[in-house]
């Protein structure tokens, strides 16, 4: 073969080859700016401009949309529950907290938000466990409501928080009977501060978790329109680089290995997020006794606020459960 059109062609290859790798740089330049957007919370940005021009909407492209930091809207005295404010050292700062006391206090329910969340957005739960006659305790995730910090890691590190809650509590109360009850993130964290952290609670509720987080990141880019391979990878792996940590082994299903104590997880039929097979991986991984429940129709949402009687019926009758067990085990 002869050996010039190789040199003539060598410019081109050259060059494509330059072309691919500026627009490899380019690509992951885009999917880490989107993952730091993903993963930290902005206290009070700046609205976003009506007509959105095209400037804006290229820098939203090109950087990820500004996520504002949740604030407490609400308090327990809205729902008419008497509470006292807490704070204690968590992972990365000061954490903040309400304690919803009960006369007759048949343990003590720890509550722990979602995804972008604060604990407001578990009142409801709180009232409901509060009505079946349990003391509530309700905390703030870093980066959310009136705890300290600003970026999420989406469980990871949240699950020191619930190891530091469940310590908190333990220096107030004493041995006292905890459940620990968790939506979305807030479920992951816990699964993780079982497994991890070996925090030993009398028994867990676990709402619309995810199995991997891979899994979840691929569920909101096909909900916004966005190939989920490679996104989904991508933003997994610079979102945990900048954070500290591999997101890839960031897996409550594989967390669910190491917890043993009595489990009810619950989820939507339609929910986009964290998809029954999902909680099917999940439920297939717990060690100790564990029980599930679907809520037809209904997707990524609370669903005390939507279906408050089902909710209601469905813990009731797994605490009652476990409270037996956990008695039988004591004779």
């Amino acid at each position: 073969m002869p050996i010039a059109p190789l040199f003539a062609a060598s410019p081109i290859l050259v060059g494509a080859a330059l072309a691919a790798a500026a627009l490899a740089v380019l690509v992951n330049w885009v999917i880490y700016r989107h993952a730091r957007a993903m993963t930290h919370f902005v206290r009070g940005p700046a609205p976003e401009p009506a007509g959105q021009s095209l400037r804006f909407k290229l820098r939203r492209a090109l950087c990820g949309a500004t996520i504002p930091r949740r604030e407490n809207q609400t308090t327990p005295a809205d729902f008419g529950l008497s509470y006292e404010a807490h704070e204690f050292p968590g992972a990365v700062g000061r954490l903040a907290a309400w304690h919803i006391p009960h006369p007759r206090r048949d343990g003590l329910v720890l509550l722990f938000h979602g995804y972008h969340g604060c604990k407001s957005h578990v009142l409801r739960e709180a009232q409901a466990f509060h009505e079946m006659g349990y003391a509530c305790f309700l905390i703030d995730f870093p980066g959310c409501g009136d705890s300290d910090g600003h970026a999420t890691t989406i469980g990871r590190r949240e699950s020191l928080d619930v190891a530091r809650t469940v310590a908190h509590v333990r220096e107030r109360w004493g041995d006292e009977r905890l459940v620990l009850f968790g939506v979305s993130m807030g479920g992951a964290a816990i699964l993780r501060a079982v497994a991890a952290h070996r925090v030993a609670p009398a028994a867990i509720i676990v709402e619309c978790p995810f199995d991997r987080l891979v899994n979840a990141v691929a569920a909101r880019c096909r909900l916004v329109r966005v190939p989920a391979f490679p996104t989904a990878h991508l933003l997994v792996l610079w979102g945990g680089l900048r954070l500290g940590f591999n997101g890839f082994r960031h897996n409550p299903a594989e967390y669910a290995r190491g917890v043993r104590c009595p489990v009810l997880l619950m989820n939507g039929t339609r929910d986009p997020k964290a998809t029954c097979d999902q909680i099917e991986a999940i439920r297939a991984n717990l060690a100790g006794d564990k029980a599930v429940h679907y809520f037809e129709g209904l997707e990524h949402e609370s669903y005390v606020a939507k279906r408050p009687e089902e909710w209601k019926q469905q813990v009731r009758r797994f605490l009652l459960g476990e409270s037996e067990v956990a008695a039988l085990k004591a004779s």
